[in-house]
């Protein structure tokens, strides 16, 4: 078994995003259509942002994902509030879709099913 870290993370979770390109709010069920993924983020395309697409940073990803490696878990209010990540809803959802991270929806938080054996 390794440790999770971040890189692990966006890996797994840029593949993830090149083959489902859409993605529902947890809460609120709303679509986000990824549009490209790269290393600089992924693009995504909102009822809000059509028919452009805006980029959400790779940087809101690496704040989510380090808070969630450091306590296991992460809820929406700290997203919003503490690290301020303005794309919150997206972030959460995309991440909620990987193997290892599953949610719950009041309060609203994702967590690590098993944040001491992340085994890829």
């Amino acid at each position: 078994m390794k440790e999770i870290t971040f890189e692990d993370v966006w890996l797994d979770l840029k593949e993830i995003l090149k083959s489902q390109n859409v993605i529902y709010t947890l809460s609120k069920k709303k679509l986000n259509e990824v549009t490209s993924v790269s290393e600089d983020g992924v693009e995504v395309r909102t009822q809000r942002s059509a028919p452009d697409s805006e980029l959400v940073p790779k940087s809101m990803f690496r704040e989510a994902i380090d808070y969630l490696i450091s306590y296991g878990d992460l809820r929406y209010s700290v997203l919003t509030n503490e690290l301020r990540i303005m794309r919150s809803s997206f972030v959460m959802a995309a991440l909620a879709h990987l193997p290892y991270i599953s949610y719950e929806i009041k309060p609203l938080k994702i967590f690590l099913r098993d944040p001491e054996g992340y085994n890829q």
